[in-house]
């Protein structure tokens, strides 16, 4: 009894002292290495600094420190409020202190906080009702789609990196996953629709319900292949962002007295350790049949190939090609160097345009004539059964003599013979360079060489303008009978109604005359009527004006319910006649309602620019590019169809594809303000350095390069007028104005001159996509890597090869396909 009243006493005299001072925390269980904070409140102001005392386990954070004032029973009460950070688990102990306030001393209270590791931390289910630790909360795994455990170098291992974690956590991604125990692995790319690329693909998000508790569910897909023999033990850990129940709160006051304007959570970063999916083991590949070409490929394929003809010409190209089509890893392919007798046979190319199918095509020259003969193997390994697949092609190829003579070239260093020829022997290079008198006058050529050149030139560009006159009229032709039907209609009905008059007049009995009724004259019926296709016989009478042919083509609806000799009376010379007629009549009419209400082929359909508006304003961003490409003239292009192409393409998240048309639309309307923002904009997007040509330089763009020919001609005439009537003029203003006109002159040539050989010159691109390999050859597959590129960069082509360019970029150089780059004119 004397200790409990002893114990009282105490308490009531600590409460007493303190009774100035109060002190708190504002939890009692923390995660480690989390800030909590430790709080103060008391009457009256601090004098000068605080101690405070040394803390074990634990870090005071000075720099994080909050202010605040409250009234609590009409008195003012100060608040001071300073960061703890707890660095080990175990119990936190802040000892008691002393505090100078208004000149008094007054001394804290000790205080205990637990901290526990973050996955150890308590969770409140609220769909359950119970507690439960972050780790059963928030919980992964690392899997193998394939159920499998062993695999071969080279093959592809699908994996999956599934986290879970309650919906009341609010959980958000803050970093994709990391994989640990894959560094002989490689990980294949993925596009994301915003440009970027990363080694997983873009995640499936959703939720789900396990054991009765609804959670968050990620999704990350991702491919790996081994590159040596061993075994692996793939880990995955996944960085996400929780808001603990006790943090779901509006933030606390930040020393005015009064908290954040709006309610926020403060989220608390937890890493996820998923559990492995087991040891993998990565077996060796076997050696390939030695009588086998190995293609390199892991999976199941089916081959096919050959010549892409049955015959050929010794010295005329032709094409060898290997089309395979399956499943499988396509990253391991190795197309082979083939050498075929008596032909040179290019590098090949490799097209992997669709997924499950690869085309290997092989250029091919045949040196000499005769029968090309050969049975060729080629190998893949499938992973299913442990053992090479081998595919045999059996080659024939018949090469005929070729009458013209083969050039140099296409033999390893030597001209091929002529056909049925012998080789002729090789001379002396010293004997044979011999100074041969010429015994004919030859033919004269024509000084000044430009005035003689002009008449034939002139010819030749007049014969060409009338061929393209012939050519863009048999297209325009072409264009409109595959896009307007009402042309379609007029050409059939002038060819067809003369043939089909033709073949009625010819009909020889009562069957065949109702087969031509059906087949042949309802459906032209309907097309001179402007009737759908599939009318019935009954909407084409209905629109019929003629009473004694719309009288005829209703008994002939009934003729198969007519008796024998009623039928008969409808195939009749007068009722040939009438149709004959009608088809004449209906056809006619058809065609003057064509050319009164379409005289010039005028399309039905909206215009591609209003249909990409329209697109654009549904939200159809790749459907208003194609609209828009199709009303973009690419010889004379508009800036404000330029600028919606860029617009679309920055709202479907290609940036690079957006540079490239806010590029173009900049050069051709340097003066637009909205471009010029947009492609600043982009710039900063793709992270790019912005142009800097000084000071000078942007003046100089603010013009186009016609502009300033234009000013400079402008200049020109002034100087010529002014030099003509200088002598009309005082010395003074014809010195000024000759001076001006010079200078503009000048100014506005070399403004030009620099324009056309830095901004607005031809070579000038932007390179397309997320990034770009440079490569040593033209070729997709052959030659190596030079550099990598990213997408957007300003680029200068330097050449180019068949569908292949040459471009140079930071200093570095290479191939790529011509399609990766868009050229800015």
């Amino acid at each position: 009894m004397k200790k409990f009243l002893s114990a009282i006493l105490f308490f009531a005299a600590v409460l007493a002292s303190a009774a100035g001072l109060q002190v708190s925390v504002d939890r009692d269980t923390v995660p480690e290495n989390e800030v909590f904070y430790f709080t103060m409140e008391f009457e009256g102001s601090i004098d000068g600094p605080i101690s405070l005392p040394e803390l074990s386990g634990g870090d005071w954070l000075t720099n994080i420190r909050r202010n605040g004032v409250s009234i609590l029973n009409g008195k003012r009460v100060n608040t001071l409020s300073v960061g703890i950070r707890g660095t080990a688990p175990g119990t936190l102990v802040i000892p008691a202190f002393k505090v100078k306030i208004d000149g008094r001393e007054e001394q804290t209270q000790k205080i205990e906080v637990k901290v526990v590791p973050l996955s150890e931390m308590q969770v409140d289910d609220r769909a359950g009702g119970s507690a439960t630790r972050l780790s059963d909360a928030v919980f992964g795994e690392l899997t193998l789609p394939d159920k499998r455990q062993t695999y071969y170098v080279g093959e592809a291992i699908p994996m999956r990196v599934t986290v879970l974690a309650l919906s009341e956590l609010q959980p958000r991604l803050n970093r994709l996953p990391e994989l640990t125990g894959t560094s002989d692995l490689v990980s294949r790319s993925y596009q994301w629709p915003d440009g970027r690329t990363s080694n997983f693909a873009e995640p499936d998000i959703r939720q789900t319900v396990q054991n009765g508790k609804r959670f968050i569910r990620f999704d990350f897909d991702t491919v790996m292949r081994p590159l040596k023999p061993g075994k692996i033990e793939p880990k995955a850990s996944l960085t996400l962002s929780v808001a603990l129940p006790d943090e779901q709160r509006s933030r606390p006051s930040f020393g005015f007295g009064f908290g954040f304007p709006f309610s926020d959570v403060e989220y608390t970063t937890y890493k996820v350790e998923t559990s492995s999916p087991g040891a993998i083991e990565i077996k060796s590949l076997p050696p390939a049949p030695k009588d086998a070409v190995n293609l390199g490929l892991l999976g199941r394929w089916t081959l096919t190939g050959g010549f892409d003809r049955k015959e050929a010409k010794a010295g005329e190209a032709l094409s060898f090609f290997l089309e395979l089509k399956g499943s499988g890893t396509i990253e391991t392919l190795s197309a082979p160097k083939l050498a075929f007798e008596n032909m040179r046979v290019f590098p090949p190319e490799v097209q992997k345009d669709k997924p499950g199918e690869i085309r290997i095509s092989y250029a091919v020259v045949p040196l000499k004539a005769g029968e090309f003969s050969k049975t060729m193997k080629f190998a893949t390994f499938d992973p299913a059964t442990g053992s090479y697949a081998v595919h045999e092609l059996d080659l024939r190829l018949p090469v005929a003599p070729n009458d013209l003579p083969m050039t140099p070239g296409y033999s390893t260093g030597e001209a091929a013979p002529l056909s049925g020829e012998a080789a002729p022997a090789a001379a002396d290079p010293v004997q044979s360079a011999q100074h041969l008198h010429r015994t004919s006058p030859g033919k004269t050529v024509p000084l000044p060489l430009i005035r003689h050149a002009l008449p034939p030139a002139a010819a030749i560009v007049l014969l060409a303008a009338i061929a393209a006159l012939v050519i863009e009229l048999a297209a325009r032709r072409k264009h409109r009978m595959q896009n307007d039907p009402e042309f379609r209609r007029v050409r059939l009905l002038k060819k067809e109604v003369p043939k089909l008059i033709a073949r009625l007049k010819n009909t020889r009995s009562e069957e065949e005359f109702l087969q031509l009724l059906s087949v042949s004259v309802h459906p032209l019926l309907a097309e001179a009527l402007r009737l759908p296709p599939g009318a019935t016989p009954s909407e084409i009478t209905a629109k019929i004006e003629d009473p004694a042919l719309k009288a005829f083509l209703e008994s002939v609806q009934a003729a198969e319910f007519m008796p024998a000799a009623a039928r008969h009376k409808l195939f009749s010379k007068e009722n040939v006649e009438l149709l004959s007629a009608g088809l004449r009549k209906y056809a006619a009419l058809f065609l003057l309602f064509v050319l009164a209400v379409f005289p010039a082929g005028a399309a039905e359909k909206p215009g591609a620019f209003e249909q990409g508006g329209a697109a654009f304003a549904a939200g159809d961003y790749p459907a208003a590019i194609r609209h828009y490409r199709e009303a973009l003239n690419d010889r004379a292009p508009s800036p404000h169809i330029l600028y919606n192409l860029g617009e679309a393409a920055y709202r479907l998240g290609d940036l690079p594809l957006a540079k490239g048309y806010f590029e173009r639309a900049h050069r051709l309307a340097p003066l637009d303000p909205v471009i010029t923002e947009d492609l600043r904009q982009v710039n900063t997007a793709l992270k790019l350095p912005e142009y800097d040509g000084g000071a000078v330089g942007r003046y100089r763009d603010a013009l186009r390069p016609d502009w300033y020919l234009m000013i400079a001609a402008t200049a020109l005439a002034v100087l010529a007028v002014a030099g003509a009537v200088r002598r009309k003029l005082p010395p003074l203003l014809t010195r000024t104005a000759l001076l001006c006109a010079a200078a503009v002159f000048v100014l506005a040539s070399t403004a030009m001159y620099f324009q056309m050989h830095t901004t607005y010159r031809p070579e000038r691109a932007v390179v397309l996509g997320s990034s770009l390999e440079l490569r040593s050859l033209p070729a997709a597959s052959s030659g190596s890597v030079v550099a990598v590129v990213s997408g957007g960069s300003d680029a200068r082509i330097l050449d180019r090869n068949g569908d292949f360019v040459r471009i140079g970029v930071n200093g570095q150089d290479g191939w790529v396909p011509a399609e990766k780059v868009m050229p800015i004119f």
